[in-house]
């Protein structure tokens, strides 16, 4: 998988979060994002899956252009947040009963 981030501008509120960015990877392989709290990484995450449509730039993955546009992004690419908070009124189930009820439904689902 190749991506290309060209110029990208991104922000929110008229506020500038990411600036001007410029990178490419060339997989396969590992790309890890670090900074800290506040610094654009899943704002950069979110642009490149089209969830975000940066103000100027483009997003290039395996030569298409995905630019603001998650269904195409999603070809290519998957996302999962990181939830840091659920609280009990939102999701009543232990662990154990999540796994169950996936594993019984696991068995009627289709792949």
């Amino acid at each position: 998988m190749n991506i290309f981030v060209n110029n990208v501008t991104v922000s929110y509120g008229g506020e500038i979060i990411l600036e001007k960015l410029s990178f490419s990877f060339d997989g396969p392989g590992l790309l890890q994002i670090l900074g800290p709290n506040g610094a654009g990484k899943s704002t950069l995450l979110r642009t490149i899956i089209g969830l975000i449509k940066p103000i100027e730039g483009n997003i290039i993955i395996n030569n298409e252009d995905v630019t603001g546009d998650p269904r195409r992004a999603g070809k290519y690419v998957g996302y999962v947040p990181q939830v840091t908070q659920i609280q009990e009124t939102y999701y009543p189930v232990t662990l154990k009963e999540l796994v169950e009820c996936c594993y019984i439904l696991r068995k009627k689902w289709p792949r």
